[in-house]
């Protein structure tokens, strides 16, 4: 009885609070369509598609699609805007539908979780910009539901998990054969470079004199406090001139070394700085809010001033509520997780949600010692929605052991 009146109690708190945030967010796609917050990072993906020249940062796909829609604009800027948010909240929403699907038979009910889903404010910035990670959270959701579909054994899998497989391995297959490491003057990608990010920047300045000779002839110490304070100086500056000067493999020699020194001088601050980005990205939603109050060093504030580049009051409202019942749905969802005891192993989808959550968490927080970006951490905001959506499943499934009585 006691956890019949929790699922009842769950279910009401749940409903309202996740109706409110989809009719936020349509209001804020109506207001934003055709309208692109203006990235670097946008035209630099455009510049790539249009000039064919990929490397490791851009990809091969991303900029091909941009640059397809540019020639189907005919260089009207709404349409341009208009196609990319249109094209990428549409493939969202359609594997939130297949994936709910999974969750509920009716269709009413599948929109309005795929409608929840796509209207957490963090993820649906990503919709209506021209960036990769729109696609990518698509992709790993789709990839969570054809694994859904092949654990369940569900009628015609195949159908849908074969065309996965053929687009993902035509995917990397373009990766791998039309994008050139280096060729748009960056530091090429490699494990030492990844740590040289991470575990030496910032302190290209304060451990300049326990460096080898060769690194410090390639710029000299004001260079190395210059780089210090701009975290893409490493990329777009040091790394290049490194590789020019001894080559790509003896470069990453370099980069193994500086991280070595770094790490041994400066241990407590590299490990403070590890641990504070896994509490940040960990509790991103409740992060945010705090950079916007001017706590912590984020990329929020820049993000947050791309958003209100067109909007008013509704949306900035929108930007606040979306994260707080982020984590007020999370913390709901953890209740019912607790409750449900040994009924969570039949949610195999948000184990499996949570298994891609922490790669990106990993990835996020090893990659590099850049401020924190939610723009990045796309998979996490997900599964806080996801454990959220929870509270909705759990007390869906007591409905449905109602009815069959």
């Amino acid at each position: 009885m006691r956890k019949e009146q929790i699922r009842r109690a769950l279910r009401s708190f749940a409903g309202p609070l996740m109706g409110v945030q989809i009719a936020l967010g349509i209001f804020t796609i109506f207001k934003h369509f055709s309208l692109l917050p203006t990235y670097q990072e946008s035209r630099e993906y455009l510049e790539a598609g249009l000039a064919l020249r990929f490397d490791e940062y851009t990809g091969v796909v991303y900029p091909l699609f941009l640059a397809g829609v540019s020639r189907l604009s005919f260089a009207h800027e709404w349409v341009y805007a208009a196609l990319i948010q249109g094209i990428q909240l549409l493939c969202f929403y359609m594997v939130s539908f297949l994936f709910f699907g999974l969750w509920t038979g009716d269709k009413k009910k599948k929109a309005f979780l795929s409608g929840f889903l796509a209207t957490i404010p963090g993820i649906l910035l990503l919709h209506l910009s021209a960036l990769p990670q729109s696609f990518q959270l698509s992709f790993c959701l789709l990839l969570i539901t054809c694994m859904l579909y092949v654990f369940q054994k569900k009628a015609g899998w195949n159908k849908l998990v074969i065309p996965v497989v053929v687009i993902a391995l035509v995917v990397s297959i373009c990766n791998l054969t039309m994008q050139v490491p280096g060729s748009r003057g960056k530091m090429q990608k490699s494990v030492e470079a990844a740590m040289l990010q991470r575990f030496v920047w910032p302190h290209f300045g304060t451990n300049y004199f326990w460096w080898d000779q060769e690194v410090q002839a390639v710029m000299s110490q004001d260079e190395a406090i210059t780089i210090s304070r701009f975290e893409n100086k490493v990329v777009d500056e040091f790394g290049p001139k490194m590789e020019q000067a001894y080559g790509e493999k003896e470069a990453r020699r370099h980069y193994l070394a500086m991280t070595k020194s770094t790490i041994t001088q400066r241990t407590k601050e590299v490990c403070l700085d590890i641990l504070a980005d896994a509490r940040d990205y960990a509790l991103i939603p409740y992060t945010e809010m705090q950079n916007l109050k001017g706590i912590g060093t984020s990329e929020t504030g820049w993000n947050y001033r791309k958003w209100m580049e067109h909007s008013g009051l509704v949306e900035r409202a929108y930007w606040w509520y979306g994260r707080a019942i982020s984590l007020l749905l999370a913390v709901a969802g953890l209740i019912s997780l607790i409750v449900a005891g040994k009924e969570v192993r039949r949610h195999t989808g948000l184990l499996l949600a949570a298994v891609f959550a922490c790669f990106n968490f990993v990835i996020v927080v090893f990659r590099d010692n850049v401020p924190v970006d939610g723009r990045h951490a796309g998979m996490i905001m997900m599964f806080y929605g996801l454990i959220g959506l929870f509270t909705w499943k759990w007390t869906e499934d007591e409905t449905y052991e109602e009815s069959a009585h």
